[in-house]
């Protein structure tokens, strides 16, 4: 083997090497736009309904319809849970067990096989199970 071969060769690991570190950096970059935008997202929404006790039932169907927006990103992996869970998670089961989920229910109420609301039902057991933990 001669020197241009192992410069061939070395190059080549450089080449690689470049490589896994850019996905990478790619990847670490997107995990934290996600958690920052789940933060944003959470921000807002504990700003525009900041407790239950203050909102008539119109606004708490709104919020409703915003949290299966926002749950579904939660359960597509677009939104962060672990940041969820820490930051408002036993806010936002107590808010269900205690205003939202007879309104869940009452939506669905003589509708067979209703579907409605059901990723913000998957996200508030997803939040169950991580404060268990």
């Amino acid at each position: 083997m001669n020197i241009v071969d192992i410069a061939q060769i070395a190059s080549a690991l450089a080449a690689v090497a470049s490589f896994v570190g850019s996905i990478i950096v790619y990847k670490r970059s997107v995990n934290r736009e996600c958690k920052l935008e789940t933060l944003r997202k959470l921000t807002e929404l504990r700003m525009k309904y900041p407790s239950m006790e203050e909102i008539s039932n119109n606004d708490k169907l709104d919020y409703i319809k915003e949290l299966e927006f926002f749950a579904t990103g939660i359960n597509q992996k677009i939104y962060d849970i672990k940041i969820v869970t820490k930051m408002s998670g036993s806010r936002l089961i107590s808010q269900y067990d205690i205003a939202l989920e007879e309104i869940v229910k009452q939506r669905r109420k003589g509708k067979e096989d209703s579907t409605a609301y059901i990723e913000y039902e998957q996200m508030i057991e997803q939040l169950r199970k991580l404060k268990k933990k």
